[in-house]
């Protein structure tokens, strides 16, 4: 039971910083700051919209979830055709940039939201 509760005061917290520094990449590469003031804005930025941000990242998990899990199968890592090894790593790195989509959608919809008083992802 102890071990349980341990692990929550680790990862609840972990969830929350995480969700909080889920700009970071769009923010460092279009603003152009530091590497504490892209962190900083960052957190700003989130700050009232990290709840909307972890339900969006549970559905974008579902998704990639719904596409990755077949190709598994259908297309082993380690298959017996060296075409197929190709073909799994392109579709898994497509597949990967979609998180870094998924970040840029985000901040430019918390932008508009700032900008207009709109609710974000709706």
């Amino acid at each position: 039971m102890l071990e349980v509760l341990g692990t929550l005061l680790f990862i609840i917290p972990g969830i929350i910083i995480a969700l909080g520094f889920s700009l970071v990449y769009p923010i460092a590469v279009l603003e152009k700051h530091s590497v504490s003031e892209t962190l900083r804005r960052s957190r700003e930025l989130t700050r009232g919209y990290r709840l909307r941000i972890f339900g969006a990242g549970i559905v974008m998990f579902i998704i990639l979830a719904v596409i990755s899990i077949p190709l598994a199968f259908l297309l082993p890592e380690n298959g017996p055709v060296w075409q197929f090894n190709v073909l799994h790593g392109i579709i898994s790195d497509m597949l990967g940039q979609l998180t870094t989509v998924f970040a840029l959608v985000l901040y430019l919809s918390i932008l508009r939201a700032l900008g207009r008083g709109q609710s974000v992802i709706k």
